[in-house]
Order: structure tokens, then sequence, then C-alpha cells
């Protein structure tokens, strides 16, 4: 199997192993918080780079330098079109979410799937004229439409106090 092949079938791979399991390996080496090195950023390297390559091989007569480094380009290019049109605006996405989710912490918001003792529940909130709901536990019992306090946020659950009249 050549060196080409290797690689679309590795990106590809990684790509549909992500899809079904989800995050795999969680690593990422940032430069001023541009995830240069991710997974992400590596499947769609090596996916380019083998694509390119692979077709280039069976298609044309080039010569193998040049076909090498059409695919090396390609690659880069491809993982550098990964970062800048999707990775860092998904990330800047998400740390708006988490930083505005963390204003709410003392705030009211009411609960719409009951929050059994020791489990998930969830609810709603409002915030800057929009309504948010998330998944929340307590440390009893709450019922549907009670309104209760935010005391914290630990891995995107909201930890709710019933709000005592």
């Amino acid at each position: 199997m050549d060196l080409f092949l290797m690689a679309l079938i590795l990106g590809i791979g990684y790509f549909i192993l992500q899809f079904a399991i989800g995050e795999i390996f969680d690593f990422e080496f940032s430069f001023h918080d541009i995830p240069i090195l991710s997974p992400l950023t590596l499947a769609t390297f090596f996916t380019a780079f083998g694509g390119t390559g692979f077709t280039m091989e069976k298609a044309t007569t080039a010569a193998g330098h040049v076909i090498f480094a059409t695919s090396i380009s390609l690659g880069l290019l491809a993982a550098l079109l990964m970062v800048f049109l999707i990775a860092i605006p998904l990330k800047k996405i998400q740390q708006n979410s988490v930083g505005k989710a963390k204003e709410m912490i003392g705030k009211e918001a009411t609960v719409i799937i009951p929050i059994p003792t020791n489990g998930l529940g969830e609810i709603t909130y409002n915030q800057n004229g929009y309504r948010y709901s998330s998944p929340a536990r307590a440390s009893g019992k709450i019922a549907q439409n009670e309104t209760v306090i935010i005391k914290e946020i630990n891995d995107n659950i909201f930890v709710v106090d019933k709000l005592e009249k």
C-alpha cells in the first residue's frame, strides 16, 4: 500500500471514528489561540494529502516529486482552511457561550424538566432577551415550573437550589 493511500485511509478513518464515537483524542497545540495541531486539522491534512496524491498518481503522468509537493501544499491548505474557517469560529462561539452562562450564577431560572434527587433535569433562563435551556442538577428533588437560583456551573451542567419564597 502506498503512502498516499495510507494517508487517505487514516484521515477518512479518523473522521468516521470521530463522527461515530465522539472525541477520541483530546489534545490541541495552540499558537496564540490558533489550534494548529489538533486531531481535526491533522485528519484534514492527511485526507487532503492522501486524496490528492492518490488521485494524481492514478490520473496523471506527473513526476513523483511534483505529486508529493502538490499533495503537501493542498494538505496544508485544507488544514489551514479547516482551522480558520471552522475551528477558530467554533472555539469563539463555545468560549462566548460558556462565558455568558457563567454570568447567570446567582440569577433565577425555571425548571422545565423535573430534577430528581441525584439526577438531571432541565432549566430555562433568560439572558439579554434570549431564552436558553440547560441541564441542571440539585441536592434535592425539584418539581417542574419551580423557580431556582443558579449556584454554579460544572461541566456545562447548572447546579441549582430551590428559591425559597
